[in-house]
């Protein structure tokens, strides 16, 4: 289909440009779900306080300790009450996201259960 200069109007023209942002916008959409929803509210500086005071010793020193992932286990986080695991690649065997999701998951899953 050949357009001539002349022959397309205005509005035409309008409603086209229209159409084409609208369909970008709606391709740019998505919606971000929070797999984990918290049953409580996030806690504040003043809730520290009484967090810690509840904590026992083995829990406190836990959360002192930063491990490797090559050398914790998400089991680990839950019997340990470990404070961090870094995220590094052990043995560069985590090339795919969903392996690091899963393993993620895992990690948070357990520190999840612990309170």
């Amino acid at each position: 289909m050949e357009i001539r200069p002349g022959t397309v109007s205005s509005t035409t023209l309008g409603c086209l440009i229209f159409a084409i942002a609208l369909a970008l916008l709606a391709s740019c959409a998505h919606t971000i779900t929070d797999p984990s929803p918290q049953s409580q509210p996030p806690l504040t500086e003043a809730d520290i306080p009484a967090l810690v005071a509840g904590m026992t010793l083995a829990e406190k020193a836990g959360q002192m300790v930063q491990v490797d992932v090559s050398t914790a286990t998400p089991a680990d986080v839950g019997q340990f009450g470990l404070g961090s695991v870094i995220m590094t690649v052990p043995d560069g065997k985590l090339g795919t996201t969903q392996a690091w999701r899963e393993l993620f998951d895992g990690y948070q899953r357990e520190a999840l259960a612990t309170r």
